[in-house]
């Protein structure tokens, strides 16, 4: 299990939206974005979801997912490499999990519903638990963190 640090817990908790990465059995790829991701801690991200939607679907049958995190990048029309180099981020690569009740479960409907509106405590009915296994700076030429196994 790898740490995420402290920027980038602080990061995952404060942008709008991440995008998870999932794929499904036989490796049919599939991106959402999410606006629910939270780090409870250095090692763990939970998030809402819909209970039947494909991100759902596809971590039960393929565990492993990626979260991309990152920064407000630059407008299109000031983009450069040296302001794109400037954007905070990390791909954060690990083990998921579905849950549909328990301490975990409510504690993310509450925040949820907290960000979102009491109506989304409802619609996002399922909560995934993804365990920090690498973490990859989107930054180029940067080094990653080497993989925990």
């Amino acid at each position: 299990m790898a740490e995420m640090p402290k920027e980038l817990v602080d990061l995952v908790n404060s942008v709008p939206l991440c995008y998870l990465a999932t794929a499904s059995r036989s490796g049919i790829p599939d991106v959402a974005p999410l606006a629910t991701a939270v780090a409870t801690d250095a090692c763990t991200i939970v998030m809402a979801v819909t209970a039947q939607g494909k991100s759902a679907a596809n971590i039960r049958e393929n565990p492993k997912a990626a979260l991309v995190v990152h920064s407000t990048p630059p407008s299109s029309t000031q983009a450069s490499l040296a302001s794109i180099s400037q954007v905070m981020g990390a791909q954060i690569k690990g083990k998921a999990a579905i849950l549909t009740s328990g301490d975990t479960h409510e504690q993310a409907r509450r925040r949820t519903a907290d960000y979102l509106g009491p109506e989304a405590r409802d619609t996002f009915d399922a909560t995934i638990v993804l365990q920090v296994e690498e973490v990859f700076s989107l930054v180029p030429a940067s080094r990653h963190q080497p993989p925990t196994h």
